[in-house]
């Protein structure tokens, strides 16, 4: 394969995209856009002090953005194995 002018996502067939987790409806369009058959899910809130993040925010980031993509990527992918998320 010639990668000459070819960023390494690209050579990867890698697809970076910004979306709202928290939006059901942007991670459902971006499922459908790519039809993944490997999503790594990274995002949420992380290692911060007592205090700093109200449960709130921090539930509705790091739980409801995962139900969110887990949702879209079953609404999308007919027959898909397994999901897991980081």
């Amino acid at each position: 394969m010639d990668t000459a002018g070819v960023t390494p996502g690209e050579a990867l067939n890698v697809a970076w995209e910004q979306v709202d987790l928290t939006d059901a409806g942007s991670v459902t369009a971006i499922c459908e856009k790519y039809s993944p058959d490997v999503v790594i899910h990274c995002a949420g809130i992380a290692h911060q002090k007592i205090g700093a993040v109200d449960s709130a925010t921090y539930m509705r980031v790091n739980s409801k953005a995962t139900e969110n993509f887990v949702n879209g990527m079953g609404d999308v992918v007919n027959g898909m194995g397994d999901v897991v998320t980081l």
